[in-house]
């Protein structure tokens, strides 16, 4: 459809989980590696949940019950580093190296919950060296039900040694139930944008001025359309850094996709057979209105882009065109 022209991030991010193919822990209060369990299966109960679906992907129920002091889900073993090949990471120089990250996202949505503890309901972060968590609360927050909200944070990672995720609940006395969707680690920076801090807009950070497929990258959005697998996006190349811009994102693009819809559904997997061996993944991150309505749309995902076309507007060589296509990047 077409839209409003928009500004458009493309962030380096690793994804966490988004669900498609998660597992529970056998024993659900023990850690296992690439699998989720609970603090407190009392306080904080967890599974995985078919109703609310983010992207036609089951979600992980937090259904707590007090949960005070506060109670934890955990992706991961503790004492066990963080398996790279569960989970994406191009960016990492070793396999539980999120140091290259500094914001960590996902989409929440709440049937009800404890507004008196409403700020600090929710925490996100890791686990390294054995027993150390790294963290904070959200920036913002739950307020609403009844929808799904994307809500991302500034993480230290300095901490290379990751051994877990996870995402913190903390209630005095009420109880109540969240679901949880597309957990990323991602680089909220781009090359020739400024961007906020976090999604609670605060503050900002210059553009880093490094164009190449390690950076995020901001273009101008004037199309976006949803396919089975993924999004069609339209749209023009930043001006001012046009040749800068041109040769980022053919960096960033990821060659002869393919995709392996035979292994499970809601999404197939993709894989690469030039790219190095791996998938280039990025969080698409933008906020639009469509041509004639007056919603704005909200869109946070982790994507594979490819097939990258590029054309210049006629006596205007500095307006690039581009068109590309955007694999949802599905499992892990």
């Amino acid at each position: 459809m077409a839209i409003n022209p928009s500004l458009a991030y493309f962030f380096p991010c690793a994804l966490i989980e988004d669900f498609s193919f998660a597992k529970l822990s056998d024993t659900i209060t023990t850690e296992v590696k690439n699998k989720w369990s609970t603090t407190d299966n009392t306080e904080l109960p967890i599974s995985l949940d078919d109703v609310y679906l983010k992207n036609n992907r089951r979600s992980l129920k937090l259904a707590y019950a007090s949960a005070s002091p506060r109670q934890y889900a955990y992706r991961g073993d503790d004492g066990v580093d963080y398996d790279h090949s569960s989970w994406n990471n191009p960016y990492a120089s070793d396999d539980d190296d999120g140091s290259w990250a500094d914001n960590i996202g996902l989409w929440v949505y709440a049937v009800d919950h404890d507004q008196a503890d409403d700020a600090d309901l929710l925490s996100v972060g890791y686990g390294y060296a054995s027993g150390s968590l790294e963290g904070t609360n959200w920036n913002t927050s739950v307020s609403e039900t009844g929808k799904w909200k994307w809500m991302d944070v500034v993480v230290d990672m300095s901490n290379t040694d990751i051994e877990k995720f996870y995402v913190g609940v903390y209630s005095v006395a009420a109880s109540g139930t969240l679901y949880v969707n597309g957990m990323t680690l991602f680089k909220r920076s781009t090359s020739n944008r400024e961007v906020n801090v976090d999604s609670d807009g605060g503050s900002t950070t210059s553009a880093t001025g490094l164009f190449n497929w390690q950076n995020g990258l901001a273009i101008l959005v004037t199309g976006v359309q949803r396919t089975v697998f993924g999004y069609s996006v339209t749209g023009i190349l930043d001006p001012k850094y046009y040749r800068q811009s041109t040769e980022q994102l053919q960096a960033m693009q990821t060659i002869n996709t393919i995709s392996q819809p035979i292994l499970k559904m809601p999404m197939p997997k993709f894989t690469s057979i030039s790219d190095n061996g791996y998938l280039k993944t990025y969080l698409f991150y933008t906020k639009f209105t469509a041509i004639g309505e007056t919603t704005e749309e909200f869109i946070a995902d982790p994507v594979v882009i490819t097939d990258v076309s590029l054309s210049h507007v006629a006596g205007k060589p500095n307006i690039v065109s581009v068109t590309m296509n955007l694999r949802r990047f599905s499992g892990v």
